[in-house]
């Protein structure tokens, strides 16, 4: 199977941000409110709209540059992944990687998940040159391999790594069908979500309509219409049995993701109808169950076929970058599997307890008290800031940031946020000026009501600030003065 490097290192490495051991904790040193007249000025033209807070320093000082409301804690939006994962990075050590088993034990055929958020994850496989159905392919070709015509037994798909939570309780219930909304597994498929191709046909009759996996995990009511003009206005709901209820109207081809029910099953059913149609029929029945010890390891006798390994690099390129929801609460109850111990590569089969929320929120909160972050800067209820729980203060974002500049692993924790050409920043077309492009390293932020971006700069004259802007009750607008605010640290600071 092919391997892959990051996304940016195929890019010119031209980066500016490489911190010296000397750095200081992010200090008080202005004035509470105090900012540059550029800056303030800027706020104030969005006071009566959106209430700011932020905090900017320099990272090899820690000196303070400009304050707003610096230790008011706010909803981060999805600017909590920094959070999450300069934890990750930090407990679970540069080298984790994810290891998905597939293996034969007696006469069943045995997945047993790690916990990895990018099986099958069909933009991690684009970027690997490698269909969705790689891994199944792969176990195909070894169960040929050896001579294997059918599976006597059963399909059993451990995903004990994590507890059986799968859709966090502080987020929107109508929103459970939505892709940045997928239920978080041991044992994950296609970002647990179905892909649904609509093309249209004659006016008024209902598109035609492909799913990829095509498979009878779902079944699919068609209410859409076809139509010649107004554009698309599509979406599919989630009834019980993962039934998808098509609604709307199609005028082009239009494609989006519905998020499915119970993500270990679903794997779990598509490779049974994967090795069917391969003549490797399964002829017992698709189990979700658990067969490694209390120490994590596999049952004797397992006999391993396959083993899927993502490094955690990748998984932070995932979550930073492109903002991917799944990828972030993943590292999240992977921290609280791990207790917030610090493991060498390839230790992923030494859980000692169940990755939950629970477990997670208790990690990453001894994480930040170990920072030196006061208990009241912050509050922390999910992994990738979905939840309206969550609080944070701008400094102690900026703390996080400045630890991690000093770490052995700084560059692998920045070049994994979005750049003025990546991820979230390219698709909204901000800091597209090539002259910001290789100074910037951010994570964007949105949820209702707030909005945020936080990371790394540099000045005009060289210098290194860490950042973070977060806001509430703000519009359109406020990500336009947050943008300016940020153009301004670089062009003008002082």
């Amino acid at each position: 199977m092919k391997r892959h490097q990051t996304r940016k290192s195929m890019r010119l490495i031209r980066y500016f941000l490489y911190f010296t051991p000397a750095v200081l904790s992010c200090s008080a040193a202005m004035a509470q409110d105090e900012c540059p007249a550029a800056i303030s000025k800027l706020l104030e033209s969005q006071q009566k709209k959106a209430f700011f807070a932020l905090h900017i320093c320099e990272v090899e000082t820690g000196k303070t540059l400009a304050a707003r409301n610096a230790d008011e804690p706010l909803a981060p939006a999805s600017n909590m992944k920094l959070v999450t994962t300069a934890a990750a990075v930090d407990l679970l050590g540069a080298d984790f990687t994810y290891e998905t088993l597939i293996g034969l034990y007696n006469k069943d055929l045995v997945v047993i998940g790690a916990g990895d958020p990018l099986t099958s994850d069909p933009d991690f496989t684009q970027q690997r040159g490698e269909d969705y159905d790689a891994i199944m392919q792969l176990v195909v070709e070894v169960l040929k391999t050896r001579g294997v015509k059918c599976i006597e037994g059963n399909l059993i798909v451990d995903a004990g790594i994590f507890d059986d939570e799968r859709y966090h309780p502080s987020w929107p219930a109508e929103q459970a069908d939505k892709r940045y909304a997928a239920q978080v597994a041991g044992l994950n498929f296609r970002g647990n979500c179905i892909g649904v191709h609509c093309t249209p046909g004659t006016k008024g009759e209902p598109p035609a309509v492909r799913l990829e996996p095509d498979t009878r995990y779902v079944s699919l009511r068609n209410e859409a219409k076809s139509r010649l003009s107004g554009g698309n206005i599509m979406g599919a709901g989630r009834l019980k049995n993962n039934e998808l209820v098509l609604r709307g109207n199609c005028q082009t081809e239009f494609n989006f993701d519905v998020a499915l029910d119970r993500p270990g099953a679903y794997f779990g059913f598509v490779l049974a109808e994967f090795l069917a149609r391969q003549g490797i029929p399964v002829q017992g029945q698709l189990i979700v169950g658990a067969l490694r010890d209390a120490q994590g390891a596999p049952p004797e006798g397992f006999d391993v076929l396959v083993r899927e390994r993502t490094p955690l690099v990748n998984v932070l390129g995932r979550c930073n970058t492109d903002s991917f929801n799944l990828a972030a609460e993943c590292l999240f109850k992977t921290l609280g599997a791990y207790g917030g111990e610090s493991v060498d590569s390839g230790a992923t089969s030494r859980t000692l307890r169940q990755g939950s929320w629970e477990t997670g929120r208790e990690v990453v909160s001894g994480f930040l008290r170990k920072r030196g972050i006061p208990a009241e800067a912050f509050k922390i209820d999910d992994g990738c800031g979905l939840s309206h729980e969550n609080r944070l203060t701008p400094r102690s974002i900026t703390t996080v940031l400045c630890y991690m500049a000093r770490r052995p692993a700084a560059q692998m924790y920045r070049e994994s946020l979005a750049q003025g050409d990546s991820g979230t920043l390219d698709r909204r077309n901000r800091f597209a000026d090539p002259k910001y492009q290789d100074r910037i390293f951010v994570k964007t932020g949105y949820i209702a009501r707030h909005r945020a971006l936080s990371g790394y700069c540099q000045t005009a004259d060289g210098r290194r600030l860490a950042f973070s802007i977060l806001t509430r009750d703000g519009d359109s607008g406020t990500t336009k003065i947050i943008d300016a605010i940020v153009k301004t640290m670089m062009d003008e600071i002082k």
